[in-house]
């Protein structure tokens, strides 16, 4: 109850210091089970969903993400708060909320989003209904999501927008189409034309490799790279028309007569055509795609969506049983079986879209099919006549996939191609699929040393001359033998490596701020300035090449670098100061049993990044002449949550006033609870002459540890000890206290008093 109480209003009290902020973190949470509506009934989709945030959200979704029937409609009870809109768009299944307001209100309002079978008597039986934060669309065939960004603009410029942008911690890019049930969710979503992240220009393909693969243009074309997002680099088309190759284990979807001019270098997205694709030169769309998801830069640690089933009550179609899981790509076998069904199966049908399009006809009249080798996810449903409770002819059941992700090794890039003696190598592993096993290193290309690392990044200084190779080992647990990425050639030269540095850091008491940052501690030559407001998953570049930055009305927790070059020996990136606008800071007093200030009781404050499950050691500070504790920070609170410690107390033995106080309280007989936690000494649950006898024999020398091993101190918060105060009775079983009390979800400038009882001798 304790933690309860501190929670709730520490969440209370966080949503008007954070009103005018936009969110960094959000976290999701909804009802696992599965909800039973009745047909043509609007019900509450999740009466129960849960909405936090470090700040304000703009946008929220709301998907039918399964099964989606024309005639179904999710609407709303509630009140819109100011500046929010809304949309019904009965082709896509999406209820659209736009503007930005609390985490509080969004919930308030999403608590009331209601779901409504309004088509004919025949329908599925089950949906799915996805609440998605932001103005974007959640993709559950691939977990990513996408936003298409209004506003005419060339390729180029879309490229560096995209590349600039994030969500909740998920970088941004102009998209990459990797199948076609991925290319027909977009299509069916974008009301226009847009980039995507295709190119066959020399200079962005090189970018994206990170090396010169193609030393002109005219070396380049035709050959078509994805060249942002977690595939860059990895060429998917060969060739113009009417020579155009796909390259083995990829996809395109090239118009007719596509691509075909020397002159059009850049990817474009029809909205019309089923979603085909068009080369064009640098010239203007109405928008494009951004697309996030899989960076390996990613801060995965926001749950930025929730899901629940929904059953429809007197459905004919029955349910499909045996899917919704996870198969190894090209060895497999899984029974699929339709459940509560009466009447007779006309086929089988099954999909690479969730049939988003026409699905593939499986000429089998059985109510169980068996599916062997999939190589790619695939969507399986039945194709009914029913004749209860209602009869249906041609009637299609919910889908049920299969997922296949087969095992990818990526490809490894590193931040310098060339570095000096001393440097460290910075490589990192992207468009994988499936774990990383190890790194390995290797002076030949052949004869490879095994790099004790499981992450997609790994970074190692190199002593000495020479040219090294790294790979990485990629599995899928339990589905087949390992992969290895190709090998990235490091090449080392003599050279003094630079070194990055420190930035200075700042603190403001509003966003109305001004300062100049240093970079101090660095060896080589400044390049630039980077700059970055989303914790570090994306930088801006800023044209400086000194070593001060002049800054003005930044937000809190804005981070800004410098990047340092030497020669030929690459480059290096300082530490990060970071502009701090809401310093945490928090106080409180500790008191006795009587009220009295409790003085030098230690209190040690943590902290950890929002992103993290580990909290650090901050500082220790201790309580003043007035008992209370000042905690002061330049942490800002946006970026870092905190924790308070009371532990480790140590108590000298009793006096013989003590046990005078006791004997005259066992005369008495005057109780108040507290008494049962500072004299019964024998733990008993009575207050008598034995307890006084114990405090004596304690102090005379009689016994070194009290005989039923109490702990030294009990500590509690101010509503636990305003109940004991209140009370004559032992409430010792009711509130235990605690010999460690910690304390999380602190909000910035509060306060939390405690009291700390000596047991076995008066205070």
């Amino acid at each position: 109850m304790r933690r309860l109480i501190v929670i709730t209003a520490a969440l209370m009290l966080l949503i008007p210091s954070l009103i005018s902020a936009q969110a960094t973190s959000v976290t999701l949470g909804g009802t696992a089970s599965t909800l039973s509506v009745n047909y043509n009934t609007a019900t509450v989709v999740d009466p129960n969903l849960t909405i936090t945030a470090n700040g304000d959200i703009t946008g929220f979704r709301v998907q039918i993400s399964q099964t989606y029937t024309s005639g179904d409609v999710l609407g709303y009870t509630g009140t819109l708060p100011t500046g929010i809109t809304q949309s019904w768009n009965s082709t896509t299944g999406i209820l659209s909320f736009n503007g930005t307001t609390t985490a509080a209100n969004w919930q308030t309002l999403l608590r009331t989003v209601t779901f409504r079978s309004t088509s004919t008597t025949c329908y599925a039986n089950q949906r799915r209904v996805t609440f998605v934060a932001g103005l974007v669309y959640y993709n559950p065939l691939t977990s990513h999501f996408y936003e298409y960004v209004s506003g005419n603009t060339s390729w180029t410029n879309s490229y560096t927008a995209s590349s600039a942008k994030s969500y909740f911690g998920r970088a941004g890019y102009l998209a990459t189409m990797m199948s076609e049930a991925e290319n027909n969710f977009v299509w069916k979503l974008m009301a226009n034309d847009a980039w995507m992240g295709a190119s066959d220009d020399y200079n962005y393909i090189n970018t994206a490799k990170g090396s010169t693969v193609y030393a002109s243009q005219s070396a380049a074309e035709g050959k078509w790279h994805w060249v942002t997002g977690p595939e860059k680099g990895q060429n998917f088309s060969n060739g113009n028309t009417p020579s155009t190759t796909l390259v083995s284990g990829m996809y395109h979807k090239w118009a007719g007569g596509e691509p075909n001019g020397t002159s059009e270098a850049f990817g474009q997205f029809y909205s019309s055509n089923s979603g085909q694709w068009n080369d064009l030169a640098n010239s203007t769309l109405p928008g494009y795609i951004c697309e996030y998801g899989d960076m390996p830069g990613d801060l995965t640690t926001s749950v930025t969506i929730s899901t629940r089933n929904i059953t429809i009550s007197n459905g004919s179609s029955g349910y499909i049983s045996g899917g919704d899981i996870n198969v190894c790509s090209g060895s497999n076998s899984t029974t699929l079986t339709l459940n509560s069904m009466s009447g007779s199966v006309v086929r089988w049908e099954s999909s690479f879209d969730n049939f988003f399009t026409a699905g593939t006809t499986i000429t089998s009249t059985s109510t169980s099919i068996t599916v062997t080798n999939l190589t790619k996810t695939t969507y399986y449903r039945a194709i009914v006549n029913s004749t209860s409770p209602t009869s249906c002819n041609g009637l299609a059941t919910s889908s049920t996939f299969l997922s296949v992700k087969p095992t990818l090794s990526g490809s490894v890039f590193a931040a310098n191609n060339t570095i000096c003696s001393g440097g460290q190598a910075e490589l990192t592993l992207s468009g994988q699929q499936g774990n990383v096993n190890k790194w390995q290193r290797s002076t030949d290309n052949v004869t490879w040393t095994n790099i004790t690392n499981t992450t997609v990044s790994l970074s190692e200084t190199i002593s000495s001359a020479g040219t090294y190779y790294y790979r990485v080992e990629v599995q899928t647990p339990s589905c087949g033998s390992a992969v290895y990425s190709t090998s990235k050639s490091i090449t080392v030269t003599s050279g003094t490596p630079p070194t990055g540095g420190t930035v200075s850091s700042a603190v403001h008491a509003t966003s109305t701020n001004s300062g100049t940052l240093t970079l101090s501690g660095n060896t080589g030559t400044v390049t630039k300035w980077q700059k970055s407001t989303n914790n570090g998953v994306t930088w801006t570049d800023i044209t400086n090449t000194t070593s001060t930055n002049s800054y003005t009305n930044q937000t809190d927790g804005t981070l800004f670098r410098a990047q340092v070059t030497s020669g030929t020996c690459g480059f290096a990136y300082s530490s990060s100061g970071m502009i701090t606008v809401a310093p945490f800071n928090y106080s409180g007093y500790i008191y006795n049993s009587e009220n009295t200030a409790m003085i030098n009781i230690p209190v040690d404050i943590y902290y950890k990044t929002k992103a993290s499950s580990v909290y650090t050691l901050l500082n220790s500070v201790s309580t003043d002449a007035a008992g209370k504790y000042t905690i002061t920070t330049s942490l800002s609170v946006n970026l870092y949550d905190f924790r308070i410690e009371i532990s480790n107390l140590s108590i000298p033995a009793p006096i013989v006033n003590d046990a005078q106080f006791f004997n005259q309280k066992v005369l008495n007989q005057n109780f108040a609870a507290k008494d049962y936690y500072r004299m019964d000494v024998n733990a008993n649950g009575s207050l008598t002459i034995t307890d006084v006898f114990l405090v004596f024999f304690r102090i005379s020398g009689g016994i070194s540890n009290w005989p039923n091993s109490l702990p030294k101190y009990r500590i509690f918060n101010s509503t636990q000890w305003s109940s004991i105060n209140s009370s004559s009775s032992n409430l010792v079983n009711t509130y235990p206290g605690y010999q460690t009390i910690t304390v999380d979800n602190l909000v910035n400038g509060s306060t939390t008093n405690f009291y700390i009882v000596r047991t076995g001798y008066k205070q």
